[in-house]
């Protein structure tokens, strides 16, 4: 597994390429979690409300197993507890169909592209 981190304005995105699995799994909390869990400066002088915001681009993920799954959903509990947004972005038809029949495409948002992903967040 590969994962690319970028920033867009304000919003987070992680390409991420490879498998998704339980070897993984914890080498995606390593690189996302920490993007998740940063507090603000409680000394900055102008202390600026910006909602976490994340697009996880997964046009590269062709495996995601069910410890995967358990990560992804993880992330979506954490950035809902600090009310951000989570967009999951370009995933192949395999992966959909895994999120279709699990029934967890109606609690992600989940779009084509990242550009869409963008536009919506």
């Amino acid at each position: 597994m590969k994962i690319n981190l970028e920033k867009k304005g304000d919003v987070s995105v992680a390409h991420i390429t490879g498998k998704l699995d339980t070897n993984t799994a914890s080498f995606y909390e390593n690189e996302i979690f920490p993007l998740i869990d940063v507090q603000p400066e409680k000394n900055a002088a102008v202390q600026v409300s910006t909602a976490l915001k994340l697009v996880l681009e997964l046009q590269g993920m062709d495996y995601v197993s069910s410890a995967g799954l358990r990560v992804l959903i993880i992330t979506a509990k954490k950035i809902k507890s600090k009310n951000g947004s989570l967009i999951l972005s370009g995933m192949q038809k395999q992966i959909k169909n895994i999120f279709d029949i699990s029934g967890l495409s109606t609690i992600f948002q989940i779009v084509p592209s990242l550009e869409e992903a963008l536009s919506k967040i």
